[in-house]
């Protein structure tokens, strides 16, 4: 029992880095499957032509923060007109330009910024490097407990 307690104080770094880095994989890898790929769509110029009310501008208790809305772009392809949802979005009007991207293999597909696989990365890099020091920090816990078990042998 005092080696599991010695074991348990030696390694609270790992015990948090180890599910952490389990947690950190294991939600980029989903994310990951759910982010669109559109390294291979196209720039076009695109219209705001509707936003819905999303958020209020002012929360439960008064405060006040930027309202969000559903926003709706028009674009054209090809000589054809789309109208597509482009997601949540905050600090736009009705009529504004802007950049947006559409999918080669359907036109109706869009999306405001190209690269949106950053976040699963960034969680798949920071749950690696979690769970590698968390392994580390269990291996150095249970390698000093062993100096210590050959140290107190050695002693009586």
């Amino acid at each position: 029992m005092k080696k599991f307690i010695q074991l348990m104080q030696l390694t609270t770094f790992g015990r948090f880095l180890l599910p952490a880095g389990i947690i950190l994989l294991i939600f980029g890898l989903f994310s990951l499957g759910s982010v669109k790929d559109a390294r291979n769509f196209i720039q076009v110029d695109a219209v705001i032509s509707r936003a819905e009310l999303y958020q209020e501008a002012y929360d439960e208790k008064g405060e006040h923060h930027e309202a969000e809305y559903d926003v709706y772009v028009k674009y054209t392809v090809n000589g054809r007109e789309y109208e597509s949802e482009l997601g949540i979005l905050s600090g736009i009007n009705v009529g504004d330009a802007m950049k947006v991207y559409y999918n080669p293999a359907d036109p109706s597909e869009v999306v405001q910024m190209r690269n949106q696989a950053v976040i699963p990365y960034v969680a798949l890099g920071l749950g690696a490097v979690a769970l590698i020091g968390g392994i580390i920090n269990v291996s150095k816990a249970v390698q000093k407990l062993k100096r210590l078990q050959e140290q107190e042998e050695e002693w009586s």
